[in-house]
């Protein structure tokens, strides 16, 4: 008893059929690469995304790819949502479209997009040769990541002094010395009068 100190002493009785209740799970890794496997197979082909402002007004100076194009944008362009889906655009029908710079923004990434796409048909009763096919693969490049992924643009701030009493203005030690000095105003009158009361004295009237 000695060697178990406070706990207490095992003895468990159990029954036949207590493999009934105990699961194990031995095959772990091996299931962990068949989830890999099939998030590649179910994962989607990159399709281009629209260039969006993040929400609230917090982060709205922000930008970032959205989940699709509206519809508005598209029909600009004169695409269908079938069509644009046919060609690597995302379309998402439920966005909203609400400043104009976004629309106008977004149409110009449609039309960069539909310059530089080129539109391979598939193999059919007219078109006999493969996608894999030598003389295809010469007119298509396959492009890996995002579709024209969108670059952080650096702002530069330049500061021009014309004159050069505003190069010494100070604001941040002037609005401390008022606040100062409106703290102390009843202090300030206080010892004043009572520096005027001691130079007076107490028997002159």
């Amino acid at each position: 008893m000695g060697k178990f100190r406070n706990n207490v002493v095992p003895n468990v009785h159990f029954h036949k059929d207590w493999q009934k209740y105990i699961k194990t799970w031995f095959n772990q890794p091996a299931r962990k690469a068949r989830r890999a496997r099939t998030r590649l197979t179910k994962s989607k082909p990159n399709s281009l995304k629209p260039v969006v402002s993040c929400p609230t007004m917090r982060y709205n100076i922000k930008k970032r790819l959205g989940r699709g194009f509206s519809i508005t944008e598209l029909k600009a362009v004169g695409m269908s949502v079938g069509y644009a889906r046919s060609i690597g655009i995302s379309v998402d029908p439920r966005r909203k479209n609400k400043s104009n710079e976004s629309v106008e923004s977004n149409i110009h990434r449609l039309k960069v997009y539909k310059n530089r796409l080129q539109i391979v048909s598939r193999p059919g009763k007219k078109n006999k040769k493969p996608a894999g096919a030598p003389e295809v693969d010469k007119l298509t490049t396959t492009i890996r990541g995002k579709i024209m992924p969108l670059k952080a643009k650096r702002i530069t701030i330049t500061r021009r002094v014309v004159d050069k009493r505003m190069a010494k203005f100070k604001p941040f030690q002037l609005t401390r010395m008022a606040r100062k000095k409106e703290r102390l105003v009843g202090y300030r009158e206080k010892k004043a009068k009572e520096a005027a009361e001691s130079l007076d004295g107490p028997g002159k009237k």
